[in-house]
């Protein structure tokens, strides 16, 4: 009852398009510092630029998500019809210990209806996690398990080329990162233009 959609996918570029991709932002990486941008324990090119779905070098990402954002849209959430495109974009750098913290893209001006994250390269760890937006309540119940002040949520395994998307609205964070293995997600929001 009352269940959330998140829908999980995967997508692939050439190995052209991956490595101009890699490329790029290995060079925004390289002005960025560790820990700056919200949120990020790692490095995020969202301290410099959040709209990398207009540089050429992801068009491959962004002309794959979206039909199944529309699709998500549409036959998932049921809304109402609408012209939907990517409105923000930046791509995190996490190794070991990295780690996103709680957040939602919905929060003051930034309003996303439609939220996603893509990695173009999984690490051990690091996994997704969707906190329950009714945590508060349930905990009023006799849970089974005890979780202590933790937020309840549910991890979602992944790996290389594997996709999410979930309501802007929906609090998420990651593990942190394992190994020296590193994790790169690529996220847009999409909002009703």
């Amino acid at each position: 009852m009352f269940d959330i959609p998140i829908k999980k996918g995967f997508i692939s570029g050439t190995p052209n398009e991956i490595h101009l991709t890699w490329d790029i932002l290995q060079d925004i990486w390289k002005s960025c510092d560790k820990g700056a941008w919200s949120g990020e324990t790692g490095v995020s090119t969202g301290q410099k630029t959040l709209d990398l779905h207009t540089y050429k070098e992801f068009d491959w990402i962004i002309s794959q998500m979206m039909p199944y954002v529309i699709e998500y849209w549409d036959n998932d959430l049921g809304y109402v019809p609408a012209d939907i495109r990517p409105v923000a974009s930046w791509a995190n750098y996490h190794t070991d210990g990295d780690y996103t913290q709680e957040h939602s893209h919905s929060a003051g001006i930034r309003q996303a209806h439609v939220a996603s994250v893509f990695y173009l390269k999984k690490g051990e760890g690091g996994d997704i996690e969707f906190c329950d937006p009714l945590d508060h309540i349930r905990r009023f119940t006799p849970l089974a398990r005890s979780v202590d002040d933790a937020i309840l949520s549910q991890s979602m395994p992944s790996l290389t080329s594997d996709f999410f998307l979930f309501p802007g609205w929906l609090r998420h964070r990651t593990q942190p990162a394992v190994g020296r293995r590193v994790s790169i997600s690529i996220n847009f929001n999409a909002n009703v233009i």
